[in-house]
């Protein structure tokens, strides 16, 4: 009796830890790691060495998103020397997750050398060196990671941006024209193209590139700027504007789309617009183009002989840019607007004594200079 009694215990124990088993599986297979992790700690004594059990912990909370908890099981993992590839794979992704970029680089790296023929490595350590400034770094592991993958978009697109921010054109043009060749309809590198051409000067190609995608895509503010000034550059002025325009929705900086279209309606002489834009230029200003700005506002008041609206924006354009020039065109303006003559006087000594070599402009300072300062003396005597 006693026999029997022990047997059917044992056959319900057997049952229940089958069943529970089941259950487990079922969760983890499933993705329910929520409901399947309290099941995993039953079965996990404590300080297990248990290598499954630690691989299920840990994918677990990485696939949860609980990056610490799961760091700690990978760790864990790397210690006991077991499947190092596996823990130092999932290190590495949580520490690129939590942004930790020196840890990250430190498991990458060790992918590099245990796996030294998978270029994603290499690309993903190009990466943590980016986001820690190391600009040299990233360029030296981008490299490696194409020569060892040829079609890897990420690494093409990252080392081609890499290349054109340092003016090497044509090396970008080579892995583009590769990567074409594989991949003709890829968006990416179409785009990509469209920046080499257009660094390069090449606005015909810009325009046939970019009207290659018409209708696959909508083309950001950064593509319209570039298409519309290309199509200035070939002086189809109306095409310009209106892609211009439509870089002016919703743009944080508009400072360049606003120039390019006072340049643009400068071409239409529409005076209206051209002032608008240019103001709206100035407005948003942040660059070093300031100095710019004021000279073609000037100059376009000064060709009007609104010398009242003229002088203001000379004056600007010397105190932004220092350069002599402006002090000859602002004694200039004095000289015809003012009928008092010091203060064109003031400015044609200091364009005289400016490092400006334009002879013509200096000569006329030095005559006129004289001249008014005989005329001022005499008023002062009669």
């Amino acid at each position: 009796m006693k026999l029997s009694l022990c047997y059917i215990l044992f056959f319900i124990c057997s049952c229940v830890s089958t069943s529970a088993g089941q259950t487990l599986d079922s969760l983890y297979l499933a993705g329910e790691y929520k409901q399947a992790i309290p099941l995993l700690y039953e079965q996990l004594p404590a300080d297990s060495a248990d290598i499954g059990m630690l691989k299920k912990l840990g994918n677990a909370h990485y696939q949860l998103g609980e990056t610490k908890t799961a760091i700690g099981y990978y760790l864990k993992l790397h210690s006991l020397e077991e499947d190092q590839i596996l823990a130092i794979q999932r290190l590495a992704a949580l520490y690129e997750l939590e942004e930790n970029t020196p840890k990250a680089l430190k498991y990458y790296l060790k992918l590099t050398k245990l796996k030294p023929e998978n270029g994603t490595y290499f690309r993903k350590v190009a990466v943590q060196y980016a986001k820690a400034g190391e600009s040299q770094g990233a360029y030296d592991n981008y490299l490696k990671a194409y020569a060892l993958n040829k079609r890897d978009l990420l690494t093409i697109k990252s080392l081609t941006e890499i290349l054109l921010a340092r003016d090497q054109v044509y090396a970008a043009d080579s892995i583009l024209w590769q990567a074409r060749s594989y991949d003709a309809s890829n968006i990416a590198y179409r785009l990509l193209t469209a920046r080499s051409k257009y660094k390069q000067k090449q606005h015909d190609s810009v325009i046939i590139v970019m009207e290659g995608m018409r209708g696959r895509l909508d083309f950001s503010n950064y593509y319209n700027k570039l298409l519309g000034y290309s199509y200035m550059k070939v002086d189809s002025i109306d095409k310009a504007i209106v892609c211009l325009e439509r870089s002016l929705v919703d743009e944080g900086n508009p400072e360049m789309a606003h120039y390019y279209l006072s340049e643009a309606y400068a071409k239409k002489e529409d005076d209206k617009a051209f002032v608008f834009h240019l103001e709206k230029a100035m407005k948003a200003g942040m660059s070093d183009n300031m100095a710019k700005y004021h000279r073609n506002m000037a100059k376009f008041y000064d060709d009007k002989k609104n010398l009242k609206k003229a002088i203001p924006h000379y004056e600007s354009a010397y105190r932004y840019s220092q350069e002599p020039r402006f002090l000859f065109f602002l004694a200039r303006a004095y000289d015809a607007y003012y009928a008092d003559k010091s203060t064109a006087v003031r400015y044609y000594k200091k364009y005289i004594a400016s490092s400006d070599n334009v002879e013509e402009y200096k000569n006329y300072a030095r005559d006129r200079s004289r001249t008014l300062k005989e005329q001022i003396h005499f008023s002062k005597t009669n």
